[in-house]
Parts: structure tokens; sequence; C-alpha cells
């Protein structure tokens, strides 16, 4: 959110099937570095 430069609370959550969602090569970096 801070690199993006968008309010968090407007970024929808999703739990469920969140593996499915396409992610750039940034993305997840972040969520790998986030585990």
């Amino acid at each position: 959110a801070l690199l993006s430069g968008t309010d968090p609370a407007a970024i929808p959550r999703r739990a469920v099937g969140l593996t499915a969602l396409p992610l750039s090569f940034s993305q997840r970096q972040l969520w790998f570095l986030d585990q």
C-alpha cells in the first residue's frame, strides 16, 4: 500500500482463493517476504 500510494482500506481483501489471483513479479516477492 505504501509503494502503490493507495489506501489499504480501498483494497479488497480476498482470503478465499487468494492463490488464484494473478500477481505481478513484485507482488509475489512482497508476498514471499511477508510470509
